[in-house]
């Protein structure tokens, strides 16, 4: 086994407590959390044990790229701010998987498009749900083809 895939993480508050959770939780450890990225730590409902963990907290992503480097940024942070921090990580040669938005214009979506093709680094849009195990085992069936030939799929969430 190589070195484990080192991490930032970008809000750690939020839908960012559900990233803290499960990377506290996971059973592997091909990963290190080498820094969090969150101006307003007090929102992270597991700040005691990331900070047990001496995980070093940076108020801005800038700030982290800096001194330090990550093979993966996980970007939730508010959706106003994706789109900087996702050209940032992919010119400080990061990989990103963002929460769902991508950005909040198409100007700038059409930027992180444009870093992304210059760096040739991957940038992933995540939705908590997708890796949720009821969505995973609803693929794993529609994979298997055990439902048939999907004709359409729609969700609905109340």
């Amino acid at each position: 086994m190589g070195e484990p895939l080192t991490i930032v993480l970008v809000g750690a508050g939020g839908y960012g407590n559900f990233y803290v959770e499960a990377m506290l939780e996971a059973e592997q450890r091909d990963f290190r959390v080498v820094g969090v990225v969150e101006p307003n730590p007090a929102g992270c409902r597991r700040l005691d044990d990331l900070m047990d963990k001496n995980i070093p907290f940076y108020h801005t992503l800038e700030d982290f790229y800096a001194g330090r480097r990550a093979d993966l940024a996980i970007i939730s942070s508010p959706f106003q701010f994706h789109a900087s921090q996702i050209i940032a990580a992919v010119n400080a040669d990061s990989h990103v998987l963002c929460e769902k938005p991508l950005c909040v214009t198409v100007e700038e979506g059409k930027a992180i498009i444009a870093a992304r093709k210059k760096t040739s680094k991957l940038v992933a849009i995540g939705y908590q749900w997708s890796f949720s195990r009821a969505i995973q085992e609803l693929k794993k069936e529609i994979i298997s083809g055990r439902l048939g030939r999907p004709r359409r799929l729609k969700t609905m969430a109340f």
